[in-house]
């Protein structure tokens, strides 16, 4: 009999509001705003073993490819470590789950091989992550509500502008099963074909941010932030006009979002491509009333979940295991 070390990582939901402008003729491009959220979470174990994997089978091609990234630095390769993807949020969905994913394998492997964690950037740069948005990085790492500045000419990673916790305010995510945001060399296709961002433009979300968004969180004034952070959604959303036909996902994911604010809910935004929503709610009895609501109106076309903030990050489990021989 013998004791081995077993890893345990609980990383929060990515949900990115949009970002601040894109393409490649500004001084300063890309760069954004979004928060860490508890639900859905992802869940990996990594423990010394044979190879051995269980999850979703469409993950395991990615996890092995993400343990061949870190072996220079762990030596640990593929047939050394059992890993179990406990659970995982849905892919192209809004969640920024590759990176949590990533980030949460590479910080279970660096714990096993007993290797000093990284810092942001340099795991964004071993896994390949942060190309145009480093929220997910910088949130996986401190959780949050968070800005990333943008990249200047020459810059190969935005740095972090503005972090703080989130207020408790009760978050309802709403998910569209079946559908699914661009992604792979649809979205790279994308991005290449997107009209411009303006410096006006730039300059219009910058003091959204910095004037009403960021002073309504650290207020704690749910009214404020739930105005801003819509108008800021939209504005962002428009930059992807002709590839989504408006502001949102679809015309599905849009008539959520009419009927949202038609109900009174102010505060409703897509996370990144979407089609995931987000809306706001003062307590947990609008929480769940909303939830309600939105799943007589809308039946199995979505799928409601209450869930809050995260303001602490990824959390670290270690854990002894017995091996009887």
């Amino acid at each position: 009999m013998k004791r081995e070390l077993s890893v345990q990582i609980t990383a929060p939901a990515r949900i990115h509001c949009g970002l601040i402008s894109v393409g490649n003729s500004l001084p300063i491009n890309f760069g954004g705003c979004g928060l860490m959220v508890h639900h859905p979470p992802t869940i990996v174990s990594l423990a010394w073993g044979a190879g051995r994997f269980a999850g979703e089978s469409h993950l395991h091609d990615l996890v092995a490819a993400l343990i061949r990234r870190c072996q220079p630095l762990t030596e640990i390769g593929c047939a050394e470590v059992d890993v179990n993807i406990v659970t995982s949020p849905p892919r192209h969905s809004g969640f920024g789950s590759g990176t949590q994913l990533s980030f949460a394998i590479a910080r279970a492997l660096l714990e096993l091989a007993e290797v000093e964690p990284l810092a942001p950037r340099e795991m964004s740069g071993m896994l390949q992550r942060g190309e145009r948005s480093t929220i997910g990085t910088y949130g996986f790492f401190r959780g949050g509500f968070l800005v990333d500045r943008g990249k200047a000419v020459g810059e190969d990673f935005s740095p972090l502008d503005f972090r703080t916790d989130f207020p408790d305010w009760p978050i309802v995510i709403i998910e569209f099963p079946g559908l699914r945001g661009l992604h792979g060399l649809a979205e790279i296709q994308a991005f290449e074909r997107i009209v411009q961002t303006t410096a006006q433009q730039r300059s219009t979300m910058e003091h959204l941010l910095r004037e009403r968004i960021l002073p309504a969180i650290t207020r704690a004034d749910f009214d404020a932030f739930s105005e801003s952070i819509y108008e800021y959604g939209m504005r962002s959303g428009e930059y992807y006009r002709d590839f989504q036909g408006g502001s949102f996902h679809s015309e599905g994911v849009a008539r959520v979002v009419a009927w949202l604010r038609a109900s009174g809910l102010r505060g409703v935004v897509q996370s990144s491509w979407g089609p995931t929503l987000v809306a706001f709610a003062r307590c947990r009895e609008a929480a769940m009333e909303l939830q309600q609501r939105l799943e007589q109106t809308f039946g199995d076309s979505i799928q409601p979940i209450i869930t809050t903030a995260n303001n602490q990050g990824a959390r670290v489990q270690l854990q002894e295991r017995i091996i009887h021989a």
